[in-house]
């Protein structure tokens, strides 16, 4: 265990005691299980089944070419998922994630250097758990997860499973000592978003680029995103008659923040039918309603990498997002914290389950 006895004094946590202050020792044991799995590598570069050096016991989210890891919600929901599942069960916590490029091209290591070796990423021999879309046998077999013996557990799942994480009786000691779930911070994804990433050079150019062709310099803006779910294998979400619903929640969301008329708006959609339709309206003549230039389907695993991540990350810094229900709403809901203008002031405070959704049907905030 990366750390003996208590880890934190559970009665000195509040809602404001930052992740990385609660997880700070598994942090220091990350930082040097790293250093000795690299000279561990460095030594012994043929290195046969699952033992790892110095008995380390590590836990690798995974994403290859050749299985399922859906978009940016459920890599994100799975990689927020296994990282609690690591830290609370002491193990030292890595991704690779391959498909369709590897995922350091655009996010690099903040607090942790999550990325695997070479030695890792020959898996052969290494238990590989895939939970995706399977949220019940998750949830079947946690005590089976906490109790392992398997120095290194490799796995792959898309749903955010914090809750049960925090309500499993094999966990409940661990997540108590950090203040889970009860004093948690309020935008717990997103610190844990923080704790692990930072967004490379490329996705920063990315996403200068995308912000000067859509004419963005001011901080505030309105981001709205209409998935039709029009791109091969992807699930029906809203018809294009819909967009004038998503605008007139825009609208009432400007004027219920107080926000001036010269707020722009940005649209993200994965139809062309929609972007034409949208092109014609007046918000967009006008210059309001900024929309990106049209790029055909595009998906995380359909399209150019940059392409997706640059359009996600600008939502994610949006001061408010009428939105549908998808994993990607999801994702760029769970970043909230980083935009200082999303205060108690004007958004309801999220509990560590809860996700803010501005409602199309009527433009009410509601809690899912």
């Amino acid at each position: 265990m990366w750390a003996s006895g208590r880890l934190e004094d559970p009665d000195t946590l509040s809602a404001g005691t930052p992740l990385a202050v609660r997880i700070s020792k598994y942090i220091a044991f990350h930082q040097a299980a790293v250093v000795t799995l690299k000279s561990h590598a460095s030594g012994q570069s043929e290195h046969a089944g699952n033992k790892v050096a110095g008995n380390t016991k590590t836990l690798v989210y995974s994403c290859t070419p050749f299985a399922q890891c859906g978009g940016h919600g459920d890599r994100l929901n799975g990689i927020i998922t296994t990282f609690l599942l690591a830290v609370l069960t002491g193990r030292a916590f890595f991704i690779d994630s391959e498909s369709p490029l590897p995922l350091q091209l655009l996010l690099q290591p903040r607090s942790i250097d999550w990325r695997v070796s070479g030695g890792l990423r020959s898996t052969a021999g290494l238990r590989h758990l895939s939970y995706h879309d399977k949220r019940w046998q998750f949830e079947a077999d946690l005590d089976k997860l906490a109790s392992s013996n398997e120095e290194v557990l490799v796995i792959n799942m898309n749903y955010r499973m914090i809750r049960s994480l925090f309500e499993a009786p094999a966990f409940g000691k661990a997540a108590q000592q950090l203040g889970l779930p009860h004093d948690a911070p309020p935008f717990l994804a997103a610190e844990i978003f923080d704790v692990l990433f930072a967004p490379t050079q490329l996705l920063r150019q990315e996403l200068h680029s995308l912000r000067t062709e859509l004419s963005l310099r001011r901080s505030t803006f309105i981001g709205i995103h209409l998935r039709t779910g029009e791109i091969a294998w992807d699930p029906a979400r809203h018809a294009p008659e819909e967009l004038q619903a998503f605008l007139d929640c825009a609208q009432k969301a400007e004027r219920d923040l107080g926000l001036d008329l010269e707020t722009p708006w940005l649209l993200a959609t994965d139809s062309n039918r929609i972007i034409e339709l949208a092109s014609e309206l007046p918000e967009a003549k006008t210059g309001k309603l900024r929309i990106p230039e049209a790029r055909g389907r595009v998906h995380i695993d359909r399209s150019g990498m940059e392409e997706t991540w640059a359009p996600w990350e600008c939502q994610s810094l949006a001061v408010l997002r009428p939105i549908m229900r998808s994993g990607y709403c999801s994702a760029v809901l769970l970043l909230l914290f980083y935009q200082e203008a999303t205060s108690a002031k004007q958004l309801p405070k999220l509990g560590v389950y809860d996700m803010l959704i501005l409602h199309p049907e009527g433009a009410v905030y509601e809690r899912i």
